[in-house]
């Protein structure tokens, strides 16, 4: 169409109406980079955080694994404790019931 010639008013129409929507759609998508970024940096946070707490060097992935490996060691050593303690107490208990008969006691 030479420039001389004004623009077709429906084509216009439907021209403007396309950006419209094709702004729109952009605007959404926008937001939806925004809120994606918000939530990457929120997570970002938190785990820097969590490695702060937990003496491990973030840069360093093989201080994670060394972390990772100490606390599994000294989970099993307290379960280990734990266990001996509820052995103990089941046995003082065996042993307060035996004591109990033996001197007629009420005590349950």
């Amino acid at each position: 169409m030479p420039a001389s010639v004004p623009p077709d008013r429906p084509d216009l129409e439907t021209a403007v109406d396309g950006l419209e929507r094709a702004i729109g759609l952009l605007l959404a998508e926008l937001a939806a980079a925004r809120s994606r970024a918000d939530r990457a940096e929120e997570r970002q946070r938190r785990l820097e955080t969590t490695f702060a707490r937990s003496r491990v060097d973030a840069e360093d992935p093989a201080s994670l694994e060394r972390r990772l490996r100490e606390l599994s060691e000294e989970n099993a050593r307290l379960r280990a404790v734990l266990q001996e303690a509820r052995e103990r107490a089941e046995r003082i208990r065996g042993r307060l019931v035996v004591i109990e008969d033996e001197t007629g006691g009420t005590g349950r």
